[in-house]
């Protein structure tokens, strides 16, 4: 089942890795990237939703942190620890604890 995802693509969010975030999650599961407008709470961008049953769970500040093991670039997902524990059961992604 594919899972519904929010993310902004305003200018704020943009700047502040909007863009790197939903590539990351649209190569790591099964998700739909739906774009959206900034809710003018810019101190909490890239703020990114995921629609589930019991509604929408919302992380802020959100960001992809690159870091070089050997050759091999991995990618991890920051934020929220509760919330990154929930996208490890709904995508099954390798989220840091």
């Amino acid at each position: 089942m594919t899972t519904r995802v929010y993310i902004p693509r305003d200018a704020a969010a943009l700047a502040l890795g909007a863009d790197s975030v939903a590539a990351f999650l649209r190569q790591a599961a099964d998700v739909e990237i739906v774009r959206t407008g900034s809710r003018g709470l810019l101190w909490l961008e890239p703020m990114v939703e995921v629609a589930t049953p019991e509604g929408r769970i919302t992380s802020s500040d959100l960001k992809l942190i690159e870091t070089r093991n050997g050759s091999r670039i991995e990618r991890k997902l920051s934020g929220d620890a509760e919330w990154r524990a929930t996208l490890r059961e709904l995508f099954r992604i390798d989220l840091p604890a």
